[in-house]
Formats: C-alpha cells, structure tokens, sequence
C-alpha cells in the first residue's frame, strides 16, 4: 500500500491517458477471457509505468525540492 501510495499521481497522470487508450489500440477483445487479459495487463502497465515515472522524475524533484 505505501508503494501505490507513493505513486498514485502518476498512477492519475498516466492510467487513462496512456495506457487504455494503447491497450484499447494493439488488444483488442476477441472473446471473454481476453477481458481478464487486458485488465491484468492494464493495471500492470499502470503500475509499471507510474514506477518509472516516480523513481526518475517525482522523487528527484522532489529531492531538489527539499535541498532549497
């Protein structure tokens, strides 16, 4: 919970924006299980991706933020 704590802005920034409109894009449903596929690969690439954006751009700024 602490680490999606931590993330959830950029969870905010990214969850919809991004990675619905690329899984709607390159996966789309076929048949019923490939809505189970495409949530676990939504809140996957969600939580990837806002990791990333945290731990190379929040966090540092935040840092320098801190500094001043």
């Amino acid at each position: 919970m602490t680490h999606i704590s931590l993330i959830s802005y950029s969870m905010y920034l990214i969850n919809l924006c991004l990675v619905v409109g690329f899984i709607n894009k390159y996966f789309p449903i076929v048949n019923a299980s490939d809505g189970s596929i495409k949530y676990i690969v939504y809140w996957g690439a969600t939580l990837f991706f806002s990791t990333i954006i945290y731990k190379y751009f929040e966090k540092p700024v935040m840092d320098l933020r801190d500094r001043f």
